[in-house]
């Protein structure tokens, strides 16, 4: 795994630990484009790890390889609608 799929797996981590639910959508924008889009507060919270909680801080989604990773990593999960 490469550190940009470390910290996309970090991010999906915290988002979920902090009861949130996280989703790839196919096609979610009107021009086609994929959409990730996150539910808040439909989840029970749980506490992180620390070095899971610092990878999860160093995930940008303005960073071109950690965008793809964390499109990747949903794909992988099957969250995916």
């Amino acid at each position: 795994m490469s550190t940009a799929q470390h910290r996309a797996a970090a991010h999906i981590a915290a988002v979920l630990a902090e009861g949130h639910s996280i989703t790839l959508v196919s096609n979610g924008f009107s021009d086609g484009r994929d959409a990730i889009v996150t539910a808040f507060g439909v989840g029970p919270t749980r506490e992180l790890d620390p070095a899971t909680a610092a990878l999860a801080q160093s995930y940008r989604r303005d960073r071109g390889p950690d965008d793809s990773a964390l499109v990747a990593e949903l794909i992988r999960r099957g969250m995916v609608e």
